[in-house]
């Protein structure tokens, strides 16, 4: 009983800290989604000049089960395109960079097709350093919690040995 006991705390700190790293894995593969929908909309206004939600729509039809969790950010009501908030908040765990992808996502549509890909182009951009950065603290944030946690629940363990 007592070595159950402690193989579940054991476990359970493991679970915490691999979560943790979880999260940060969760925010690079959101950002690199949000940056390939944003490479394929720039690419698609420039050349065929569609309506936005017929390049979502299309975008959507593309990516049908490749990544099925983060095509939930689009939600339909109508004619018009909105993006799910909270679920992009759930990603994003950088408040900057949770902001600019907001503005960059609520002013789709709003300009015309040269001031539209420009934006988005300067939008990527970023993306690619939020990405880097992501990756960084992949390495070291990430996989300094995830020890963390397994060290606290062997110091647990030891403790109640």
């Amino acid at each position: 009983m007592k070595i159950s006991l402690l193989l579940l705390i054991l476990l359970i700190c493991s679970v915490i800290g691999y979560e943790i790293k979880n999260r940060y894995k969760n925010q690079k593969n959101f950002l690199i989604y949000v940056k390939l929908f944003l490479d394929y909309l720039s690419i698609n206004i420039s050349i065929y000049k569609c309506n936005l939600e017929k390049l979502i729509d299309n975008y959507l039809i593309q990516q049908n089960n490749k990544n099925a969790k983060f095509a939930n950010i689009f939600l339909k009501n109508s004619n018009l395109t909105y993006f799910n908030e909270k679920l992009i908040k759930y990603y994003i765990y950088d408040d900057v960079c949770y902001s600019m992808i907001i503005a960059c996502l609520n002013n789709l549509g709003k300009s015309d097709y040269e001031n539209e890909c420009e934006k988005i182009k300067l939008t990527s951009n970023r993306l690619n350093s939020y990405i880097a950065s992501t990756e960084k603290d992949i390495k070291e944030k990430g996989n300094l919690y995830f020890k963390l946690w397994l060290a606290i629940g062997l110091v647990i363990d030891i403790i109640l040995w």
